[in-house]
């Protein structure tokens, strides 16, 4: 038994490939399962308005709020109560990829909007695919996006090590992965019209990993009630000319 600890140590810290770690990621499947349980799927925020103008929200549980206390506590939720006049649009699917937000985005109500927000990623990494995927994937997303509104903002992302539900020592390969991932999607931030919103910190720098009683759902997975308002005040702090 304790070769076998030693080995999957070894394992996670080397940055092998996704064959290696099969069975790890079989067991992570059935961990993402139950936390999915014991959060549920919940109602995502949305709301009518009395204007024109709408804002789309799309994505993975995040952007559909899973793990907060009520919809309203929810980034979405947050984002329109600071909008009360726009419709609110929230297309997020538990498990989603980037993959599946382009889905989501060719499936979005023909209205103006405007802005689009987007929370993906995690499963991404979750799932191990490969980083070139994942930056090819998020740029069609952005892409379509742009279609939609010429702002788009790009939530990018969790650093999932730090979620308590994974155990160690994967906790730190998936760190490395998310690290690894998001240093692929930084540069998107770049692009005209497009805003990214950081997400990954490391190690204490990372307040959902230094207090995770304080901002981690009950499932150790997805951001509760207090964490989706620290996120919401870092959207805020990096678009103010939106929210």
């Amino acid at each position: 038994m304790q070769r076998r600890v030693l080995l999957a140590s070894a394992v996670a810290m080397a940055g092998v490939t996704a064959a290696a770690v099969a069975h790890p990621v079989l067991t992570l499947r059935e961990r993402v399962q139950a936390a999915r349980a014991l959060s549920g799927d919940g109602d995502a925020y949305e709301q009518l308005g009395n204007r024109a103008e709408a804002i789309l929200v799309a994505g993975d549980s995040t952007a559909r709020g899973t793990g907060a206390a009520r919809p309203e506590e929810s980034l979405a939720g947050r984002v329109g109560a600071a909008w009360p006049d726009a419709r609110l649009v929230n297309l997020g699917r538990n498990g989603a990829c980037f993959g599946d937000v382009a889905k989501q985005l060719t499936e979005a109500p023909a209205i103006p909007y405007r802005f689009v927000l987007i929370c993906a990623g995690a499963n991404d990494v979750l799932q191990m695919h490969a980083g070139g995927r994942v930056l090819a994937d998020a740029q069609r997303v952005i892409a379509l996006a742009q279609r939609l509104a010429e702002d788009v903002v790009l939530m990018a992302l969790p650093n999932v090590g730090n979620a308590p539900f994974l155990p160690w020592p994967f906790n730190r390969f998936y760190s490395a992965r998310a690290r690894s991932v998001f240093d692929q999607l930084a540069p998107l931030g770049g692009l005209p019209g497009v805003s990214l919103v950081r997400l990954f910190f490391d190690g204490v720098d990372d307040p959902f990993g230094r207090e995770p009683d304080r901002y981690v759902a009950a499932d150790g997975l997805h951001p509760n009630s207090a964490g989706y308002a620290l996120w919401f005040n870092w959207l805020r702090g990096a678009t103010p000319h939106l929210v």
